[in-house]
């Protein structure tokens, strides 16, 4: 599932730091960009 588009993401990584659940994890895309997942 995607937080937002990618065009949108800042990479500020708030979403992540945030989550009081630690569902949102970053990984990088074949490009080397950060990509943010959300975990159920």
């Amino acid at each position: 599932m995607k937080i937002c588009e990618p065009s949108q993401c800042t990479g500020c990584m708030t979403c992540m730091n945030s989550c009081p659940h630690d569902a949102i994890q970053e990984s990088r895309d074949s490009k080397g960009f950060y990509v943010l997942m959300l975990y159920k």
